[in-house]
């Protein structure tokens, strides 16, 4: 990676500012708390975010309430740029996750708007591995912090050996080989547990051969039981067959013998009501007998209709004449009083002699009409006399011709009795035979019954010992099922226990061998960082009177060409910070190669004179440029004498509480 530029809004005391970042080395000047420091802070932010470990209330700038950091960088061939945002919100100082933004080649790469997922895609450009901490990843490969420079190599050789080989990752053989005693010691109490749980493995063995037999002899009654309890089913349906069979032959033989009561009641029946027929017929013979001789004591010439027509009309004609005798009386006793009065009809005066024979007149009508009225009443009451003979002669015909029709009605019944009796008596010859084995069958009926409640007395009997021994077998299937699963959990810890026994085995042997493993791979890991630090010495040595190697302890020796050690403190100023830097450097590649990530094209360098006195100070700028194989060095200091190690120069100062970042 390399650094192409970096853009601050409201970052700590930088208001706005963009820095241009080159190959070569970049050095930064200024005076201490000008703001140099906020540079690699906002470098490291932008590529790690909270993983950097720097609180959002230390990048903020104070008073206001947004801020933003630009990073733009170069990645095998390709150009990235970080944009990433805070923003106050109340008292808090938050991630604006809406500013989160990152560019390839100019192209945003499509990510969620969330903080943690920025940090993966950048670590995976990076090729960082995803379970490390990004963070000492950088500061072992790339970023120098204050007195580093020369702190590894001045430190207690136990204390520099610990600190290197927690970089290099040794120390993760000797912490195995601790954490593998504590692991054996529990594998062995879980061995001894084991044992005690799988004791007595031989009992529930036993046990459970004799629960499976008792199953098997179970398994054998309940089949047996079974097998009886098919044969009663097949006993008992034969009878239940047979009785059904019965069963609708009785219900013949009972309809028949219901049927042949009845036909008997019927016939019986039949004579009483020939009997009462017969009875009738001898009534009716001489109710005609006596019918026939009353109406030959009546003689009628007429019939009653005319009679009744008759004597209608002579009532009639009574009537009339009777009413003009009324009126023949009224106008006589009329005429009687009248006297010598003139006549109400001719209007002459009535003489005695006219009177006399108007009167004669009136009485000989009047006895005329009296005569005929008798005759005709006289008439009348013959016709009535006629009438009346009529009638009871009339209702004598009647009486005679219900009588006779009531006759042969009895007569035609009589018939239909005869002829319905000897029907009867032929049907109940028929159902005799059947009625004679009503008995016999009954009793069969009766014996198949009590022989069908027996089987199925014995078929329930059988069915619910059955299910009493299936109970039983599922209960002693279940005890089984428990000791099988029993015995499957221990035979599960039995194996267990024989791989524990073997990975213990394994363990401690394996315990033994890290020992000497560590040595071997702590060997292999300073044969490499020799090489490096050697390699490092000698580009930026070039030519000197000395080389250089490490010890066993990680600490550097110098031997002059003649091979005399010379103690690192006899050395001059710049063969000391060649040393120091050359371990640095050699320190980050080893520990980009265990990382499994490239070699650093990047070294950033903070304050890297700290501790350094005057002679060292004045020989580091060449030892910088002497340094070629890093492509892009960022040094970050307020000692002048480092820009003449500069190929990009900065100036940094504040001026009323605002940082300015000055092209030297």
């Amino acid at each position: 990676m390399k650094i192409r530029s970096l853009q601050l809004e409201n970052i700590r005391s930088h208001k706005s500012v963009k820095i241009e970042f080159g190959e070569g080395i970049t050095v930064f000047t200024g005076r201490t708390g000008s703001g140099k420091s906020t540079i690699l802070m906002a470098i490291e932010y932008a590529l790690f975010g909270s993983e950097a470990g720097i609180p959002n209330q230390m990048l903020l700038r104070r008073g206001e309430r947004e801020g933003k950091i630009i990073l733009e960088f170069e990645q095998d061939n390709s150009i990235y740029r970080i944009e990433r945002g805070l923003k106050r919100v109340g008292k808090n100082i938050i991630v604006d996750e809406h500013a989160l933004k990152l560019f390839k080649d100019n192209v945003r790469i499509p990510i969620m708007a969330r903080a943690t997922d920025l940090n993966q895609k950048i670590l995976e450009i990076l090729s960082y591995p995803e379970d490390c901490n990004p963070k000492d990843i950088f500061e072992v490969t790339s970023y120098t912090k204050q007195d580093e420079v020369r702190k590894l190599i001045e430190l207690k050789p136990s204390d520099r050996q610990q600190f290197i080989d927690g970089i290099l990752q040794l120390s993760k053989y000797l912490l195995t080989w601790e954490n593998m005693r504590e692991l054996i010691t529990k594998f062995r109490e879980t061995i001894e547990r084991l044992e005690g749980e799988v004791k007595f493995v031989s009992e529930l063995r036993k046990e459970m051969e004799e629960l499976i037999l008792e199953q098997t002899k179970l398994e054998g009654e309940v089949e047996r039981k079974k097998r009886e309890l098919g044969e009663i089913e097949v006993r008992k349906k034969e009878v239940e067959e047979k009785l059904r069979k019965l069963n609708e032959h009785f219900e013949k033989v009972t309809q028949a013998k219901i049927e042949y009561a009845s036909t008997l009641h019927s016939l019986n029946q039949m004579e009483k009501d020939e009997r009462i027929l017969a009875e009738e017929l001898k009534e009716l013979d001489e109710s005609l007998k006596k019918y026939g001789e009353e109406k030959e004591g009546i003689h009628v010439e007429r019939k009653l209709i005319e009679l009744q027509m008759e004597r209608g009309a002579t009532s009639q004609k009574i009537e009339l004449l009777t009413s003009e005798l009324g009126k023949l009386r009224k106008e006589l006793e009329a005429f009687k009083k009248l006297g010598t009065a003139p006549c109400p009809t001719c209007k002459q005066m009535i003489s005695s002699e006219h009177r006399e024979n108007v009167i004669r007149d009136y009485e000989k009508s009047i006895e005329e009409l009296e005569h005929e009225i008798s005759e005709l009443q006289k008439k009348f009451e013959i016709i009535q006399a006629e009438e009346k003979n009529a009638r009871k002669l009339e209702e004598l015909e009647n009486k005679l011709r219900e009588v006779q029709r009531i006759k042969e009605d009895r007569e035609r019944r009589l018939r239909n009795i005869s002829e319905s009796k000897h029907a009867l008596r032929l049907r109940i010859k028929e159902l005799e035979k059947e009625v004679e084995i009503y008995d016999e069958l009954a009793k069969q009926r009766e014996n198949l019954q009590e022989e069908e409640k027996r089987w199925h007395s014995s078929y329930e009997s059988t069915l619910k010992e059955i299910r009493i021994l299936e109970t039983q077998l599922s209960q002693l299937s279940q005890r089984i099922k428990e000791k099988r699963e029993k015995l499957a959990e221990m035979n599960k810890k039995i194996t267990m226990l024989e791989k524990l026994r073997e990975l213990t085995n394994l363990l401690s042997r394996l315990r033994e061998d890290i020992k000497s493993v560590r040595e071997v791979v702590r060997n292999k890991f300073l044969d490499d960082f020799r090489a490096e630090f050697q390699r490092f010495f000698e580009e930026i040595r070039r030519e000197g009177e000395y080389h250089v190697d490490i010890s066993s302890d990680y600490e550097p020796i110098a031997y002059t060409k003649g091979g005399e050690e010379v103690p690192i403190s006899n050395l001059s100023g710049g063969e000391k910070t060649s040393i120091a830097l050359s371990y640095r450097l050699a320190l980050a590649n080893i520990a980009a190669q265990i990382s499994g990530i490239k070699r650093s094209e990047l070294l950033i360098l903070d304050e890297p004179t700290t501790g350094f006195d005057k002679e060292d100070i004045k020989a580091l700028p060449e030892v910088l440029r002497n340094l070629r194989t890093i492509p892009q060095i960022v040094i970050v200091t307020h000692e002048d004498e480092l820009k003449a190690a500069g190929d990009h120069k900065y100036e940094v100062e504040k001026i009323g509480g605002v940082s300015r970042v000055s092209k030297l």
